[in-house]
């Protein structure tokens, strides 16, 4: 993915929506002229990634668009020989890249030669938009359908101890 492009941000899924009855490849997606381009999946305590990676096998083949996908995880990522392997076949067989990343390798991907305070403002803009979210201020966006009271006062007491 990349920060400073032509594409546009898909409006995220409900949260408890399947993907697959929801046609989504991923999480976060980005289009060019509404085709799907570049897709990434957030997995929570799912650090190995070899029924997604088989899942997004499937996924790929009905959208041969998508040029880059993957995956972050919220703790390290398990990279057993297997995973890897999996994850060659099917950037082989598809022509697709696809990145497994922990949160931090995703924001210093995704960050890559930006200077000091564009990556202040981008944080300062990506903090607004989420808690924005999370008070359901963006639901043309991100169409969140629970009370997200106990995310907030987790980003706070996170915030203060920082």
């Amino acid at each position: 993915m990349h920060l400073l492009s032509d594409l546009k941000l898909v409006p995220l899924s409900q949260l408890r929506s399947a993907n697959k009855k929801h046609g989504n490849i991923g999480d976060i997606e980005l289009a060019r002229i509404n085709i799907i381009v570049e897709s990434l999946d957030a997995k929570y305590g799912s650090p190995y990634l070899r029924d997604e990676l088989e899942e997004l096998k499937d996924k790929l083949t009905i959208n041969p668009e998508l040029k880059i996908a993957g995956f972050i995880v919220d703790s390290k990522l398990d990279l057993r020989k297997d995973i890897i392997e999996k994850k060659k076949e099917i950037e082989f067989d598809t022509g697709t890249k696809i990145y497994l990343f922990t949160f931090d390798q995703w924001i210093d991907y995704e960050t890559k030669g930006l200077d000091l305070k564009t990556k202040q403002n981008l944080a300062y803009l990506w903090l607004n938009a989420l808690v924005e979210s999370f008070c359901q201020k963006r639901v043309e966006i991100a169409p969140i359908d629970k009370p997200c009271d106990k995310w907030l006062e987790d980003l706070i007491q996170f915030l203060k101890q920082s």
